[in-house]
């Protein structure tokens, strides 16, 4: 999918939707500060806005309280949509960078890359000109009964950095590196459940 198209589905929705609107105008008073740790560039932003998704309770019980955000039955009206297989994309009302984008599935099914690490990869060759990432269960994610990956545009996350953790690359077919990368992530998981990774 054309990056135009995805630009164009950000614009339409900021004109439709005040709130995200307002919320991505916001981005302008977050606070980026760079650091330096054993030689290495690191950029810290701090953005309050977001205390909404990253403080959400996602206990059981809150989870089981509220309706499900990601599901179209419990999305605002004036939030567009762009169809993709059998995912949705849509721009994160509470966004981290401009264009953020959550691209969930039209299934409510709970947030494991297990078995979804094809999808991850083919969105990741389709979307142009975006970072895609995954936020575990465990890990930050605020929807996690929800199947869902993220996106921003990849000047905001470039993937080109050297930073001082372990990195694997995969060159293979996309069949080979979905499944290379799937046991990896096996590998991580405790005792076959979901690995806490990002």
């Amino acid at each position: 999918m054309k990056r135009d198209d995805i630009d164009r589905l950000v614009e339409d929705q900021l004109r439709d939707w005040e709130e995200v609107r307002l919320r991505t105008m916001s981005l302008r008073d977050v606070k980026v500060k760079d650091v330096t740790v054993d030689g290495v560039p690191w950029r810290a932003q701090f953005n309050p806005a977001r205390v909404v998704s990253t403080g959400a309770k996602v206990d059981k019980a809150s989870i089981a309280a509220r309706p499900c955000f990601l599901c179209r039955d419990n999305r605002p009206q004036c939030q567009h949509v762009h169809q993709w297989g059998n995912y949705e994309i849509l721009v994160n009302p509470f966004p981290i960078f401009p264009g953020h984008l959550t691209i969930a599935s039209c299934r409510h099914e709970p947030q494991s890359v297990n078995g979804h690490v094809g999808d991850m990869l083919r969105l990741a060759c389709d979307l142009e000109g975006y970072t895609v990432f995954y936020n575990g269960p465990q890990c930050g994610a605020s929807a996690p009964d929800h199947l869902h990956f993220q996106a921003v545009p990849s000047e905001y996350m470039p993937l080109d950095r050297r930073y001082p953790f372990k990195r694997h690359y995969f060159i293979d077919s996309q069949e080979r590196v979905d499944e290379a990368l799937s046991e990896l992530l096996y590998s991580l998981s405790a005792y076959g459940d979901e690995p806490m990774v990002n």
